[in-house]
Parts: C-alpha cells; structure tokens; sequence
C-alpha cells in the first residue's frame, strides 16, 4: 500500500500480515479498539517512544477493566422488569388530539388547542 499519512499512516499498515489496523479495530469498542491501536504501532510510529505506547494501550484496558467492574455492580433490568416499567410509563400519557403526551404537557396543550382533553375537533 502507498503511504498516505493521513488515510494509511505507515504505522498502521507495515504490519508483515498486510492487514491495516483500523480493518481489525473498528469492529472492537472504543478502549479495546485504541489498545489494540498503540500495541499495533508500537516502535513503528516516528518518534513514538515504545514504551509511551505501551503505556497508552494499558492506560485504555485499565479504563476498560473499570468500565467493565462498573456495569457488573449495577443491576440491569430482565426484559420482564423493562417492560413493565415501559407499561408504566405509557400508562402515564395523556391522550390529546390524536397523540400521546406527558401530563405536564397537556395544560400547554390543551391552551393552544382551546379545548378539553376529550375534545375531537379537526386537530384531532
């Protein structure tokens, strides 16, 4: 592949593979994407010292190990407790003019309009 520093930077596809980094880390989340990044071009980038960009791919898996532990100490909701907190929340929307809204929209509604909840008129 020609060098292009801003589409191809050398340092992302000298790899004797011939694969380009992004082909593999766009499929990767965002720390694990940019970790795999820094030990990808690890010695090859100009004046990168090594050591600086093995620090930045663990900085980013630490941050991920972080990101992980906290999603694993807050509970997620079962898909039967997200639908019923989602019948819920509907069951809270008041009906005007043919569209369902929050109750604390409907006064400004129903001012605009000039009618009743149960009114149905040409807007309706």
């Amino acid at each position: 592949m020609e060098h292009d520093p801003v589409n191809h930077p050398s340092h992302y596809t000298s790899d004797p593979s011939g694969v380009e980094c992004i082909t593999i880390t766009r499929h990767r989340n965002f720390n694990i994407g940019n970790a795999f990044k820094y030990l990808w071009r690890a010695g090859l980038k100009d004046s990168q010292p090594t050591i600086q960009e093995l620090d930045k791919a663990i900085w980013y898996i630490e941050d991920e190990k972080k990101r992980l532990k906290e999603m694993a100490a807050s509970p997620v909701a079962t898909t039967e407790e997200h639908i019923k907190a989602h019948l819920e929340f509907r069951s809270r929307l008041v009906p005007l003019c043919g569209r369902m809204y929050y109750p604390k929209q409907t006064s400004a509604l129903m001012a605009e309009c000039g009618r009743d909840l149960g009114h149905e008129g040409p807007c309706c």
